[in-house]
């Protein structure tokens, strides 16, 4: 029982797994208040919202988390310099973001045809320093392999909100204002670094020099995971952005509320990734590429199995969840969940590249790939939504992913020697390992 305790891969799995739960679990909780109070076109207009703001916090995570954990673990005695450069980096990076989104902000309101999105940027500046000062605390958590204090973080932060809206539509029985969720979203962050304040307290100390030398490195490193998350950002954003502009905000809802229950169940593959990442750092200065090889072809075998029923349940039962889950104003996205389950198989591995190409070293590598990958999902959304619609949307995104996985494979393979079948027998090992460990329990009982 010790053993099991101390095990990294338990510990770090249990709160990893977690935090990554706790995100869309609540998200889906916040979805499920949000949809039946909100009309169709509000409910849109709130989706375009948070695609385009996700996109900014995506690109910062490109620029600083894989940066700062790669430092954090190869760089012992520069690790104070690094705690300051990093959250002078993330401080600009809000400041720049938050400055060019203002200023574009009166031409995204006009393509969209929704004067609402101006106020929601205005606000936005507030959530964005607020969530600059999170994002640090959380990175160094990640560093430093915290995972609990992660988990707490966003729980915190996740909860707090679902718990404005809830007292909001529930208990003071008002209409939610677009305007008030963001403010529910500064009031969570706020929350949330409450949460964290010891870290500042035992890290932080009034300091004027910064080092150039580990600014350098992290830009260094991070301009490419900043580029990569800004495409890999257009690659799952496209099909929500191009429907608003090119049929409707109200079908942007109804897509959302397919893509949202698919999002819940590529939770796995996430976390399996934050944890994955630092391990993988030390296992390639220790062991090398083959340790790399290994714990990708498990990690990835480890995910796909549990995705297997689900995906039969989504393909027999779409539309009762739907139904339950949305409510029968968004039937019409039933056809739609039909075909954006199937990629639950696929995104695991393309999760999963970009950790082995960082870890490897190669960040420009998984740019120029996402990169690729994320020009040509524009395109076919573009061209399937403008023939097809809802389901061109759905149809366009799917292809692409499936482009991808066949280049990230090869990529791999001529890297370090990863192979698909040995992820697929790696499934099947846990397959047989998950039924024995069932079978025994039932034989006890």
């Amino acid at each position: 029982m010790n053993k099991l305790r101390d095990n990294y891969w338990v510990n770090s799995g249990v709160f990893a797994i977690s935090q990554r739960l706790s995100i869309p679990l609540f998200g889906l909780a916040s979805f499920l208040v949000l949809i039946r109070t909100l009309s169709e076109e509000e409910m849109g207009i709130w989706v375009i919202f948070l695609s385009i703001t996700t996109i900014l916090e995506v690109a910062r995570n490109g620029l600083l988390k894989a940066a700062i954990v790669k430092s954090y673990q190869e760089n012992k005695e520069h690790r104070p310099d690094l705690l300051y450069a990093s959250f002078t980096l993330n401080l600009v990076y809000t400041l720049i973001t938050t400055s060019l989104l203002l200023l574009l902000s009166s031409v995204i309101a006009a393509f969209y045809n929704s004067t609402e999105l101006i106020q929601l940027f205005w606000w936005y500046t507030i959530s964005a320093i607020c969530f600059c000062l999170f994002t640090h605390a959380e990175y160094w958590y990640q560093a430093d392999m915290k995972f609990k204090n992660v988990f707490i973080l966003y729980f915190v932060k996740q909860g707090s909100f679902l718990l404005c809206i809830s007292i909001n539509a529930i208990i003071v029985n008002t209409p939610i204002l677009l305007n008030n969720l963001v403010i529910y979203q500064i009031v969570s962050l706020v929350l949330a670094l409450l949460s964290s304040i010891g870290f500042y307290i035992d890290h932080f100390k009034l300091r004027v020099l910064l080092s150039r030398p580990r600014l350098l490195e992290l830009w260094s490193f991070g301009r490419f995971g900043f580029f990569t998350n800004v495409s890999n950002s257009a690659l799952t954003s496209a099909d929500h952005l191009l429907l608003g502009g090119l049929l409707s905000k109200t079908s942007v809802a109804i897509y959302n509320a397919a893509a949202r229950i698919t999002n819940v169940f590529i939770i796995p593959s996430v976390a399996i990734a934050d944890i994955l990442y630092p391990k993988a750092v030390q296992g390639n200065i220790k062991q090398g590429t083959e340790k790399v090889k290994d714990l990708y072809e498990k990690a990835v075998g480890a995910t796909l199995l549990p995705m297997i029923p689900v995906f039969v349940f989504l393909q027999l039962f779409p539309a009762f969840t739907i139904k339950l889950l949305a409510g029968e104003r968004y039937i019409d996205a039933v056809p739609v969940l039909r075909i954006s389950s199937i990629s639950i198989f696929i995104l695991p591995f393309l999760k999963q590249y970009g950790t082995v190409v960082n870890t490897l070293n190669k960040p420009q590598l998984n740019f120029y790939f996402v990169l690729a990958l994320a020009v040509v999902n524009i395109g076919l959304n573009y061209i399937f939504i403008s023939k097809f619609g809802l389901l061109g949307a759905a149809t366009a995104t799917l292809l692409s992913y499936c482009i991808g996985l066949i280049g990230c494979q090869i990529i791999l393979k001529k890297l370090a020697n990863i192979s698909t079948l040995k992820v697929l027998s790696s499934s099947f090992i846990f397959f047989k390992m998950s039924l024995n460990f069932f079978s025994k329990g039932i034989m006890k009982t």
